[in-house]
Order: C-alpha cells, then sequence, then structure tokens
C-alpha cells in the first residue's frame, strides 16, 4: 500500500514538474545545445551508436532513455551547465529522454502552435496556464506556465526564453533557457529552473509532414528509485508527444506563415 501511495504521489510529481516536456520542467538539468545535436547526429547514425534505448514506440512516436556511456555523458554535460543547482551529487539519477515526432504540419505551423500561449494547457500535461512575459524579437519570446499542485507538493511556475533559428538545410532549432529574473516569484507557487533544451524540426521528404525531436535530461531529485523516474517521466513525454500528434495537424495555425521562415517547396503536378 505504502509503494503505491508512493508511485501515485511520485507520479503526480512528475507531471507538475515535466516541462515542456517539452517545453520543459522541473527542478531538471538540461542539455545544451552542442550536447543535443550530437545526441540527433547519434541517433540518425545507425552505425555503432547504440547507447539510446528504445523503450516505446508507435507509428509515429519513438521515446528513447540513454544507456551507458551516453548516460554518463549526459550526466556530465548536465552537471557542467547547471550553475544553481546545489544538487550535482544526485546526477545518477538523471532521466536522460529522447522524443521523436513526425507528424503531418508547416514548420510555420508547429512554431505558431508552440507560441499559442492560451492552447499550451491542451498539450502540455498538467499545465492549466501560460502567457506571455515579453517578446524580445520577432524569433525571440520569454513566457510563463502554471502547473496544478497536488497536496502535499505545491503548484509550480516556470519563466522561459526561447529562441529559434532556421537552417541552410531549412531545419530549425529551438533553444530554451531559464528567465526566471523575469517574474517576481509567488509566495504559494515554487519556481522551477531550466537551463537549456534543444527541438530540432525538420521537414521530411513526405510533402507536408516534419520530424521533431527533443532532447533533455531530468533530476526530480531526492532519493527516487532510477527505474521509477525513467518509467514516470517516459510516460509523461508520451502523453505530451500524443497530444501534440492529435492536435497539430487540425491547428488554426496551419492556415498562416512567419514570413522568415522558408518551407520546404510544394511540387504541383500539372494539369491535363
Amino acid at each position: 500500500m505504502a509503494n503505491r501511495r508512493f508511485s501515485k504521489l511520485f507520479h503526480h510529481l512528475v507531471k507538475i514538474t515535466f516541462p515542456l516536456l517539452l517545453l520543459i520542467v522541473a527542478n531538471p538539468l538540461i542539455l545544451g545545445k552542442s550536447y543535443a545535436n550530437d545526441i540527433v547526429e547519434k541517433v540518425e547514425n545507425k552505425g555503432t551508436a547504440t547507447h539510446w534505448q528504445l523503450v516505446r514506440t508507435s507509428d509515429a512516436i519513438k521515446v528513447y532513455t540513454a544507456k551507458g556511456a551516453k548516460a554518463a555523458k549526459a550526466a556530465k554535460a548536465a552537471k557542467q551547465n547547471e550553475d544553481h543547482n546545489e544538487n550535482h551529487d544526485e546526477n545518477k539519477h538523471l532521466a536522460h529522454i529522447r522524443a521523436e515526432l513526425t507528424v503531418r504540419s508547416s514548420l510555420s505551423g508547429f512554431l505558431l502552435f508552440l507560441q499559442d500561449y492560451d492552447n499550451i494547457p491542451n498539450w502540455l500535461d498538467n499545465a492549466y496556464h501560460s502567457e506571455l512575459v515579453s517578446q524580445e524579437s520577432p524569433t525571440r519570446n520569454i513566457f510563463i506556465t502554471y502547473f496544478e499542485g497536488i497536496w502535499p507538493v505545491k503548484p509550480r511556475d516556470m519563466v522561459i526564453d526561447t529562441e529559434f533559428t532556421q537552417q541552410s538545410d531549412l531545419s530549425i532549432n529551438i533553444h530554451v533557457k531559464d528567465a526566471g529574473n523575469s517574474v517576481p516569484l509567488s509566495d504559494d507557487i515554487v519556481r522551477v529552473s531550466v537551463l537549456h533544451a534543444n527541438w530540432l524540426i525538420k521537414p521530411i521528404e513526405q510533402l507536408g509532414y516534419i520530424h521533431i525531436a527533443y532532447e533533455f535530461s531530468v533530476n526530480p531529485n531526492g532519493a527516487i528509485p532510477v527505474w521509477l523516474v525513467n518509467q514516470m517521466t517516459v510516460n509523461s513525454v508520451w502523453q505530451t508527444m500524443r497530444n501534440i500528434e492529435q492536435q497539430l495537424p487540425a491547428s488554426q495555425w496551419q492556415q498562416f506563415h512567419i514570413n522568415s521562415i522558408k518551407e520546404q517547396a510544394v511540387q504541383i503536378s500539372p494539369t491535363h
């Protein structure tokens, strides 16, 4: 009974500390750009790089956890990037997750979907409100998201700074960093800290579809078994990806285009 209560409580704890997941939440240590790009390269290379283990899959979604040397490298990178977290000794509890999704969407449609702050609670698990704090530039925004709590865990909020850039191959990188100093703290809400995360969005050969890859490393803190950390985090990531898969193709934002974003050329067959 005690184990069941602990598992249920921890499940809720992970949900309120899960960001983004994909936007990212919760006392995490987040991987920086260079390591995230390295992960993308290693996973796409089907040679000897086998440190990512596929733990859950469907036709459109894949979720991986890191193993062995790759997990050790992730822990080291996270520790080096984390300047204000005092729990460095708990790196052994880090859950290293990579999520992939292939979905029908334009590049602009996906970016606008992410920036629809009123809609974030509809796809980000356990989020109940999100709003823009400031628009720093056409490609950079700071916003805050609030997450529900369950006794004895207080509600959480997170403030993040996101910026996207497009590469010559049309792929888009979205870089996320903590912006907690942009908004005053509330006495009844716990502020979660975010360092860095990386999304990589690519158009694929199947016209009208994009491939989304997201990597992060999370530390829930405390004496929590590694297997339970991984299990709960994987479930949260999976649900968030499923929500995106179901909602993104029919989103109103598919009708709009960001002027600075180049889309994959659509080949129109000649009429006879």
